[in-house]
């Protein structure tokens, strides 16, 4: 009997291990198996955040309904260049194309209706009063005023070159030719759309 008692000793454990095996088994019999509320709502939602970016990619793609981004208009940019060689504006023809320097984004293209004047200048007078004065014809450096036509985003007075750079009038630029061989600062005097 001995045998037998100190063998159903053994088996009786006292101490921090003794009731995990009941426990463990216990929580596996309220753990229920198979697809649950839970889960459903889960797919569901994840169902409905795919579908939504699908139809906001959509929508809003080039070609979509909420695509509202403007067209492209012919924009007339009058500009000054001011107190440069007068060599400098032998090289100006009609449908010579101006690129943004260290760009290669257009500005735009030289209208026939561009004119040279002698550069003006302020000065003091013997009252030492500021006065308008011209520089000399023959030789000298001179104004010059012309018009590029270009295209670009133009709403309310805003204007955006080729949809991406703000201009404005007032702005000073710093333009050059295609062959990147004649640089001048231009002021933008006016920006209208072509009618």
């Amino acid at each position: 009997m001995r045998e037998g008692g100190a063998t159903a000793m053994r088996k009786r454990r006292y101490g921090a291990g003794s009731g995990r095996e009941t426990v463990l088994n216990e929580n596996k019999a309220n753990i229920k198996n198979g697809f649950g509320v839970l889960d459903a709502f889960a797919v569901v939602l994840i169902i409905v955040c795919l579908a939504s970016v699908a139809a906001r990619y959509i929508l809003t793609n080039e070609k979509g309904i909420l695509h509202n981004e403007p067209e492209l208009s012919d924009v007339a940019v009058s500009i000054l260049i001011s107190d440069v060689m007068y060599t400098t504006a032998d090289n100006f023809s009609e449908g010579m194309v101006f690129y943004l320097d260290g760009s290669f984004e257009v500005v735009g293209e030289l209208a026939a209706n561009f004119t040279v004047t002698p550069a003006q200048y302020y000065t003091e007078n013997e009252n030492g009063e500021l006065v308008l004065a011209y520089r000399s014809e023959e030789g000298g450096n001179v104004d010059i005023r012309a018009t590029l036509i270009t295209e670009g985003y133009f709403s309310d007075g805003t204007y955006y070159l080729n949809g991406k750079t703000l201009l404005t009038s007032g702005m000073t630029i710093t333009i050059t030719d295609s062959s990147g061989l004649m640089k001048v600062v231009a002021m933008i005097l006016d920006i209208a759309l072509v009618s």
